[in-house]
């Protein structure tokens, strides 16, 4: 039963010319068309011939099914061993750190928090002679001299508002 050419060449991993130059060699004529076919004598001649380049065709692509063979199961057993740790992992929460209260009111507005006044520091001339708020300046300079000799912003505290 004749065979096409070009499946010949395929099956045994040579090229068209090699093939057609081989076929004239042992007088056997081949038409340039890759559709063209050959007789079962012409195939088993090149069979003999080309044997060893199909055998390393088939090797070829046995080496090759294999690499991809251990490639996808590599990568199963990746998924997988992703798949085991993402159900080991535990997640550590953190809670929130408390710095401090804030109080609401009714409508849920933050409310200022009500601190005292602020103790005013006398100064001893203060204490020692009873000087009262609303005395000027003045006055006090006169009723102790040593005022006089007081910075600026310590004056300012002995002055009326």
């Amino acid at each position: 039963m004749p065979i096409k050419i070009s499946k010949a060449v395929k099956d045994l991993n040579i090229g068209m010319q090699k093939a057609r130059d081989f076929l004239k060699k042992n007088e056997i004529e081949v038409d340039d068309n890759i559709n063209a076919r050959i007789s079962d004598e012409a195939y088993n001649l090149l069979i003999q011939k080309f044997k060893p380049a199909m055998q390393q065709k088939k090797a070829a692509e046995q080496i090759i099914h294999d690499r991809k063979e251990e490639k996808a199961a590599q990568a199963a057993e990746k998924k997988r061993r992703e798949a085991e740790e993402s159900k080991t992992v535990e997640v550590a929460i953190q809670k929130p750190k408390v710095l401090g209260k804030i109080e609401l009111d009714a409508k849920g507005n933050p409310v200022a928090p009500k601190t005292a006044a602020p103790a005013r520091s006398f100064s001893r001339f203060y204490a020692l002679f009873s000087v009262s708020y609303c005395v000027s300046r003045c006055s006090i300079m006169l009723i102790c001299p040593a005022v006089s000799r007081l910075s600026t912003s310590a004056a300012r505290f002995f002055s009326c508002k």
